[in-house]
């Protein structure tokens, strides 16, 4: 490289390194900026956690690639897939990492743009070189005129080995099963979720298809375009599956897309997703960052049926300096003697009152500006407020979509067709088509919960300058951005509304940094 290369590449880093908004300790894109950002192909493998993810160069999708030992720090191996002459694709987009029968060698399963799905083998103990399979697209993209157009969109793959054979979930307008003995011939069984047995809404998609047991039970997660990450928990046996409930782990205003997980040491679900943008693409563009991914969560099922969520423990490791600790009882708002945007935040709420009860982040002197996460204990849901978090012009919030519910079947079924257009076109973009800064509900992402034992609710928070995930009960996640006007937008402050609290067991930590790149 070129001396005046090497300058440009350190300025560069230097002036994302600076930004208020790119985390610190979060997994954030190593090309700078990447729309979209969804995490593929995860997988455990000799030691180490890979992850791969979709970026862009000169428009082109690829696949990257880190790895982790402990889920904290990463590093960057070369460029994973790209499209080239000798392959039929024109870009990479979302897939899977599953593993070769005979000896256990790691396989990524993906979506080749405008050619089908796609395999390629890994040459390398370290996955740092793939090999495409001279069979690709194993399963073309169905065309208008071909039978199976109405049965199937060869999009999304998601790829395991049971029993001797491969299998594979196709997501799309409808997720279908396809089976293989070789890797080569892939043939369609039929849908994976019978139209009937639906719990989700008409006009929503199944895409990024993720498949695992989980305790006694079968977990089918999977996005829609429209709404986010959710899953169905069922019964799965010999290639049927057959829903039972349903949950939606991305609420109303919320920013977690394109879910990916694998299968670690000990038997632990470990979960990532795509923290999605709420800045318009000029913003992006010109503070050349963007593409920020989850906390590592952990999954198991809980009591009621449902998968329960939680940071991993190796997050703990983080915590370099604590600053608040104590119990401490309070009616109205009390600011706390600390500052910052790279924070975790654990207590506990009671009220014997009708209150909001929680925690000011982001705030600024003026109160211009300001972040409130809460627990309302007359509506018993845990509330992320961000309709006062800034005061930028260039930002949107998510649509507040209707669910169709007494919605005219003709609507539904024209948002569906939308939808249908919109893969078939790879459209990407989890936003609404004309992006608008507004106030109101639209801000303000909100959580059922009820208390848990001593009419508490517990809350782990997770700032890191433009990322908040909130943990609830060890249970539920709630994932949003912000993006304060002003650097000095980082004050920390309690707050009652409504009558008194107690905040119980409260630490704030400061959390040490590992993303250099």
């Amino acid at each position: 490289m070129q001396g005046k290369d090497i300058g440009a590449v350190r300025r560069l880093r230097a002036k994302l390194l600076a930004n208020q908004y790119r985390p610190k300790y979060h997994v954030v894109s190593p090309e700078g900026s990447s729309i979209p950002f969804d995490p593929n192909g995860a997988i455990y493998y000799k030691g180490r956690y890979h992850l791969f993810y979709i970026f862009q160069d000169e428009g082109i999708h690829k696949w990257g690639h880190i790895s982790s030992h402990d889920l904290l720090h990463w590093i960057q191996h070369p460029t994973a897939l790209s499209p080239d002459d000798q392959s039929p694709e024109e870009g990479i987009f979302s897939g899977s990492a599953f593993t070769l029968m005979e000896d256990g060698t790691p396989l990524l399963m993906y979506h080749g743009v405008n050619a089908g799905n796609c395999v390629a083998i890994a040459d390398d103990a370290s996955l740092n070189t793939w090999t495409k399979m001279p069979a690709n697209p194993i399963v073309k993209i169905p065309l208008p005129s071909d039978k199976e157009y109405h049965l199937f969109t060869s999009w999304d793959p998601h790829a395991w080995q049971e029993k001797g054979l491969y299998r594979a979930i196709f997501g799309g307008p409808e997720p279908a099963m396809f089976v293989s003995k070789d890797l080569t011939t892939w043939t369609y069984q039929g849908p994976f979720v019978e139209r009937g047995q639906r719990l989700n809404q008409g006009y929503e998609d199944y895409s990024c298809p993720d498949f695992f047991a989980l305790g006694d039970k079968h977990i089918f997660m999977f996005i829609s375009h429209t709404r986010g990450v959710q899953y169905y928990v069922g019964r799965y046996e010999d290639g049927v599956f057959t829903p039972e409930k349903h949950e939606r782990m991305n609420q109303y205003g919320g920013q977690f897309f394109a879910n990916e997980s694998l299968l670690g040491p000990g038997d632990r679900r470990i979960l990532w997703g795509w923290i999605t943008e709420a800045r318009q693409l000029e913003s992006l563009e010109e503070e050349e960052f963007s593409g920020v991914l989850s906390l590592p969560r952990v999954l198991k099922l809980g009591i009621d049926g449902l998968v329960d969520v939680s940071p991993v423990e190796e997050l703990k490791q983080l915590r370099a300096q604590v600053l608040v600790v104590g119990t401490t009882n309070l009616k109205g708002r009390e600011r706390l003697s600390l500052r910052g945007r790279q924070l975790e935040v654990v207590l506990s709420v009671s009220s014997n009152d009708l209150t909001k009860a929680g925690v000011v982040l982001c705030l600024h002197e003026s109160g211009k500006e300001e972040t409130l996460v809460y627990y309302d204990f007359e509506t018993q849901e845990v509330v992320v407020d961000t309709s006062r978090a800034s005061l930028r012009k260039d930002l949107f919030a998510p649509v507040k979509l209707v669910d169709g519910l007494n919605c005219p079947r003709e609507a539904i079924e024209a948002r569906r067709a939308s939808i249908v257009k919109e893969i078939q076109d790879n459209a990407w973009l989890p936003v609404p088509e004309e992006p608008t800064r507004q106030t109101g509900e639209c801000y303000v992402q909100r959580l059922r919960m009820s208390l848990r034992e001593g009419k508490r609710i517990d809350l782990r928070i997770f700032l890191d300058a433009s990322v908040i995930e909130v943990f609830v009960n060890n249970s539920k996640c709630l994932s949003q951005r912000v993006y304060p006007s002003f650097s000095e937008s980082d004050l920390v402050a309690l707050f009652s509304e409504g009558g008194e609290s107690t905040f119980h067991e409260m630490s704030v930590w400061k959390l040490a940094p590992t993303n250099a790149w």
